[in-house]
Parts: structure tokens; sequence; C-alpha cells
């Protein structure tokens, strides 16, 4: 009986001895098993991480909000998820401050040794702002031990800044016709009042300023400017023009409400022009990115 048991008995003494190396793994090396990592979702919650950024800013500050590191990460890190290593002599609580593409060239970034001159400008030219680029924003306070290890796994995420626009006009015959303006006219669209800038908590800040939004005749002659990216913004004033002419200026809709542009969110601006070429309804509509809606019913 002694020789049947001697291989049950060297057989449960291995698996409890490779139990114990697994959990003495497990507690020695805590570092490994911990890490801190990117994710940027959309307006629906949805993971886009392997999509959606093409670099991201990592603002690292300390617990007085002082300046420590710029962590940056490159499109194919991002999408590995690859670990963000915050490696300090002592345990801390680390505010950390995730912007997404700002690589581009149309926005300039203000960096500084304290959290609060941490800005996202707005490039301009000619008194227009630039269109931005494809913005993402998140915080996180992160505790980190000695020698960077995590008390757990931890994420930054990282969500839309922007909005965008689409206008179009119905009827613009009229007001062509109103100022004797050709039906191919040079127009323009100007959207002002949004801020120029983003503070380290991702609140708009700054000046206000006007974008110019590219437009075209579209197959039923009328003027559309479609899916033009902006910063968010509240009271937004839209006018439109032909050559000197000003045919448009709207600020409310037909139900006194303003025009808003919130984040992560496409605004549909509908101008209608009566027969004597006078603005005859303001139509807005706001919709979550990702919906296909350019037609807005009277």
């Amino acid at each position: 009986m002694k020789q049947i048991n001697h291989p049950r008995q060297w057989l449960l003494a291995a698996v409890c001895s490779g139990a114990l190396i697994l959990t003495g793994c497990i507690q020695e090396n805590l570092v490994a098993c911990y890490k801190l990592t990117l994710k940027a979702e959309n307006a629906k919650g949805d993971d886009v991480t392997g999509t959606a950024l093409a670099d991201a800013s990592l603002y690292v500050f300390d617990e007085n909000y002082n300046y420590l590191q710029t962590v940056r990460m490159t499109e194919g890190q991002i999408r590995n998820r690859e670990e963000i290593r915050l490696n300090y002599p002592e345990d801390r609580n680390l505010h950390v401050i995730a912007w997404g593409n700002l690589s581009g060239e149309n926005q300039t970034v203000t960096e500084s040794e304290l959290i609060e001159e941490l800005k996202i400008k707005l490039k301009s030219r000619d008194g227009l702002a630039q269109k931005p680029d494809d913005l993402f924003y998140g915080n996180r306070l992160v505790q980190t031990k000695a020698g960077g290890s995590l008390y757990k796994n931890d994420t930054i995420v990282v969500r839309p800044k922007l909005a965008e626009v689409n206008i179009i006009t119905q009827n613009i015959k009229y007001a062509l016709k109103k100022y004797d303006s050709p039906t191919d006219a040079d127009c323009n669209y100007y959207v002002n009042r949004t801020l120029d800038a983003y503070d380290y908590q991702g609140q708009s800040t700054g000046d206000s300023v006007y974008y110019h939004p590219s437009a075209d005749w579209n197959e039923n002659k009328e003027y559309f400017a479609p899916n033009y990216r902006m910063c968010a913004g509240e009271n937004l004033n839209v006018q439109l023009t032909a050559d000197a002419n000003t045919l448009a200026i709207a600020t409310h809709d037909d139900y006194g409400k303003p025009l808003v542009a919130p984040e992560a969110a496409i605004l549909y601006v509908v101008l209608r022009f009566g027969e004597d070429g006078a603005l005859l309804s303001v139509r807005q509509a706001v919709r979550p990115w990702g919906t296909v809606d350019d037609h807005i019913e009277f």
C-alpha cells in the first residue's frame, strides 16, 4: 500500500510546490502585475483606442500641482496599449493631464511649471481660427509606489473635446436675387462666440474667435458646409455672406433657443429664406457623433 501511495503523494507535493511558486511570483512581482495604460472612448463610450489617436501627450504634476514631466506616446504605443511608466523614488499621488492628437499644426501647447498655466490654444490666420485637430482630453489621479509600481491596474481615459457643425441653406436663390448676385456667387459662412483655448481641466478659456467653415454649392444649388470641426460653444453666431453682402445672421432658432454646439456632437443648422430674400426660418438639431442626419424636416 505504501508503494501505491508514493506516486500520489509525490504528485500532490509537486502540485502544491507549483502553486507556491506561482503564488510567490505574484506576491514578489507586483510591479509587473499592475500597469497604467491609455484608453480612448467616443461619445457613446465605445473603445476607439486603436483608431482615434495618432499621438498622446501626458503632462504629469505632483500632489501640489507642480510640473514633473511630459510623457509622449506614439500611435503604435497607444494601439498596443503599452504600459505608461511613472517612476519616482517615493510614493506619489500624481495628477496626469492627457491630450490626444496634439501633433498637428493647428494648435499650440503652453507648457509651464504651474498646472494652471497649461493651455491648448488654437492658431489663427488673418483673424480666423484654424480648424483644430481631432482633440481628445482626459485626466486622472494616479497613485504610484516608490520605483514606479502601482497599487492596482489603472487607466487614463480620453474622450473627444470638439464639436462639428453642418450648415445648409434653403431657397438661397431668393436672397441672392435680392442683392442681384449670381446663383454661384462667392459665399462664405462665419461662426463665432466660441473660445480659442482649453485649460488643464479641459474647460474652454481664452478669447472669442471666428471660424470660416469650408463650404460649396450642392446639387440643389444650396450652400452647404459639411462636418466642420471646431471648439464646442454656446450662443453661437452664424453669418452667411455673398460677395460684400450679408445674407443672414442667426443666433437663435425658431423656438428662441440659442445655437449650441456641444462637445462630441454635431450641430445641424438650416437657414431658410423667404421669397423676399429675408431670412425666414432657422432650425437646429444636435446629434451625437457617428449619426448621419443631414436633413432636418420643417
